[in-house]
């Protein structure tokens, strides 16, 4: 196994640490997921399967098996990095699900003054890792375009939502900070 590999094996174990205690309470918050967070991880699943079957089945090479390997390691350490730094940073205001929870705050510092969803750009920059990984062209489509499809509806619930609850505090947030990526998108 690839250093790659073994860093690939952290995802599905941080994104289960994150769902078992980061889900927030119906009691301790509003919940707004919208089912968002169920419809987001199904597409991941079907993606993940689709890419491992493309990738056993289906040999289109992207690359070298080193250079992917070597690539997908950097994407996968940097995503990684970005999404818990981003859930560190925002502590006791980061859940799994959408939810406002009590005494809420409105945080654009840190990482998120450069971007208004950093978790979601280090998860999508994860799965980018991942597609390299496979070093497939069919895994590589199967696990970037649905799941960006997937994270861009889950931040549209999101901005919903923030936006209701933080009105033109969060419409000026939104007016100097880009979604995903600092000065692109």
């Amino acid at each position: 196994m690839s250093a790659a590999d073994y860093v690939a094996t952290l995802v599905p174990i941080s994104e289960v640490m994150l769902a078992v205690t980061r889900r927030a309470k119906a009691g301790s918050a509003s919940v707004k997921d919208k089912g968002s967070l169920r419809k987001m991880w199904r597409i991941i699943l079907i993606s993940l399967s689709v890419a491992i079957l493309a990738k056993r089945f289906l040999p289109y090479a992207i690359c070298g098996t080193s250079l992917c390997e070597e690539v997908a390691l950097v994407f996968l350490c940097l995503g990684l990095a970005i999404r818990w730094g981003a859930v560190i940073y925002l502590g006791k205001y980061f859940t799994v699900n959408v939810a406002i929870t009590r005494g809420h705050s409105l945080v654009v510092t840190g990482p998120y003054r450069y971007v208004r969803h950093p978790s979601y750009t280090g998860l999508l920059l994860t799965f980018l890792g991942l597609a390299v990984l496979t070093n497939n062209w069919i895994g590589l489509i199967v696990l970037t375009v649905p799941v960006f499809f997937a994270v861009s509806y889950r931040i549209r619930v999101e901005e919903s939502v923030m936006s209701d609850e933080f009105g033109s505090d969060y419409a000026e947030y939104c007016s100097r900070t880009k979604k995903l990526i600092p000065l692109v998108y």
